[in-house]
C-alpha cells in the first residue's frame, strides 16, 4: 500500500469517527441496545450482567416475545435490551433556615389615669384593718400635715420599722352597713399620703417625713404598706349575670356619677378581677304581690340568710325572673381598677344618671369593644 492510500484510509476513518461521535452520542459509552444469545445463556443471566438484577428477566422477557422458554434461548438470537434510566440523584435535604422569632403582639389597655389618681384610690376591707403603726405627733403647729412634714411613728410595737421603709397614710370610716340588707359590711380605708421613714427612735417611735399628701392628713392616722397600681388597664368582657352591689363609695360621697370611685362587695374570690367592665343596674320597678308586701330590703335580708354571696345573687335574680315582670335600667358602666378577694375598686366610666349605693352590677360581654372605650387614652400593657 502506497503513501497515497494510507492516507484516504486514514481520513476515512477519521470522518468515521466524527460521525460516530455526533450521530449517536447517546449510544456511545452507553448500555448496548441488543444482545446476541451466546451458548448457555438464560434471561436471568443476561439481566444480571446489563443491570446487576436477575430479578428484571420478566421484563426482558416481555420485550421479546419470540422468545418461546426463557430457559432455552437459540444461540445467535438477537435480544432487544431496555434501557434503564439512570437513577435520579436525590435532592440535598433542605439546610433548616433559622425561624426568626416574631415579636410578640403588643397588648392595648386604657388609661383610666386622668379619672382618677391611683395613688388615692382606696379600697372597702370586710374585716378590721391591721396598721403598722400611726403618726403619733409633728414638731410643727399646724394643724394639717403637708408634704415635707417631719412626723414621729408610733409602731405600737408590732414590728420594727425601717429605715427609708415607705408606707401609706390611711383612714379608716367607722363600720358600714349593706346599704340593702343592713348587715354589718365593712370599713372604707381612705389613702390620704405616703410617707417614709427616716430615723429609727427608742422603741416603738420613730422619726418619719411626709413625701405625698392626695387629701388632709392628721395625727392619728395610721400607716398601712404602701402598694402602686398600674395606671394601664385592659378592659375585659364578662358573663352576663349578677355579680354583686356597689355597697360604698371613696370618701363615702353620696353621689355617685362619672369617674366617681366605687366600691363593691365581691372580689377575685367571686370571679372579679382588675379591668372587668360592669353594667350597672337600677330595679326601676317590679311588679309582684311579695313585692307589694315587703320591701326590697325586707326581701335580700331573707334570700341572704344562710347563703353565700354567690348563692344569694343567683337566687335573687331567678326569683326576679320566674314569675315577675322586672323594669331594669342601665344607669351607666364601671371598670375594676383593683380587685381583692372579697372586694373591688372600681372607676365609673359612663353615667346616664345619678346612681345610689345599693345599685346591682351586672356583666356585660361583647365582640366588638364598646365605643365609649375608644374614647379613653390607649396605652401598653406593661
Amino acid at each position: 500500500m502506497n503513501l497515497t492510500s494510507v492516507k484516504r484510509v486514514m481520513v476515512v476513518l477519521f470522518f468515521l469517527g466524527l460521525v460516530s461521535t455526533f450521530v449517536c452520542p447517546a449510544i456511545t459509552g452507553a448500555q448496548p441496545l441488543t444482545h446476541t444469545v451466546e451458548k448457555g445463556d438464560t434471561l436471568w443471566g443476561i439481566c444480571e450482567k446489563y443491570y446487576g438484577d436477575s430479578d428484571l428477566w420478566p421484563k426482558l422477557w416481555e420485550m421479546n416475545p419470540f422468545i418461546t422458554n426463557p430457559h432455552l434461548l437459540k444461540p445467535g438470537d438477537v435480544i432487544t435490551l431496555f434501557q434503564i434510566e439512570p437513577a435520579k440523584k436525590p435532592k440535598p435535604p433542605e439546610e433548616p433556615t433559622e425561624k426568626v422569632a416574631l415579636p410578640s403582639p403588643v397588648a392595648k389597655g386604657v388609661d383610666l389615669s386622668s379619672f382618677a389618681s391611683f395613688s388615692a384610690l382606696g379600697y372597702l376591707s370586710l374585716s378590721e384593718v391591721r396598721s403598722s403603726g400611726y403618726i403619733h405627733s409633728s414638731d410643727t403647729t399646724k394643724l394639717m400635715l403637708s408634704k415635707g412634714s417631719p412626723v414621729f411613728i408610733d409602731s405600737k410595737g408590732r414590728r420594727d420599722l425601717k429605715v427609708a421603709e415607705e408606707f401609706a397614710i390611711a383612714r379608716v370610716s367607722p363600720l358600714l352597713l349593706h346599704p340593702l340588707t343592713g348587715r354589718e359590711l365593712g370599713y372604707v380605708v381612705s389613702i390620704r399620703g405616703r410617707l417614709v421613714i427616716r430615723e429609727a427612735l427608742e422603741k416603738p417611735f420613730c422619726r418619719g417625713e411626709i413625701t405625698e399628701i392626695y387629701t388632709e392628713a392628721n395625727v392619728g392616722d395610721i400607716l398601712i404598706p404602701y402598694e402602686t397600681a398600674s395606671k394601664c388597664i385592659q378592659p375585659i368582657s364578662t358573663g352576663q349575670k349578677l355579680y354583686g352591689n356597689i355597697v360604698a363609695t371613696k370618701d363615702q360621697h353620696s353621689v355617685i356619677g362619672q369617674y366617681s370611685v366605687v366600691y363593691m362587695d365581691s372580689g377575685f374570690n367571686n370571679g372579679i378581677h382588675r379591668g372587668h367592665v360592669f353594667e350597672v343596674v337600677r330595679l326601676k320597678k317590679i311588679l309582684s304581690t311579695d313585692f307589694e308586701r315587703e320591701s326590697l330590703k325586707e326581701i335580700m335580708d331573707k334570700i341572704v340568710q344562710g347563703l353565700p354571696k354567690e348563692a344569694y345573687l343567683v337566687d335573687f335574680w331567678k326569683k326576679l325572673r320566674e314569675e315577675k315582670v322586672i323594669y331594669e335600667t342601665p344607669v351607666g358602666t364601671i371598670m375594676v381598677v383593683e380587685s381583692r378577694p372579697d372586694t373591688a375598686t372600681a372607676i365609673v366610666l359612663t353615667s346616664s344618671e345619678e346612681m345610689a349605693n345599693g345599685a346591682f352590677v351586672k356583666g356585660t360581654s361583647w365582640v366588638k369593644a364598646p365605643e365609649f372605650l375608644f374614647g379613653i387614652p390607649s396605652c401598653t400593657i406593661e
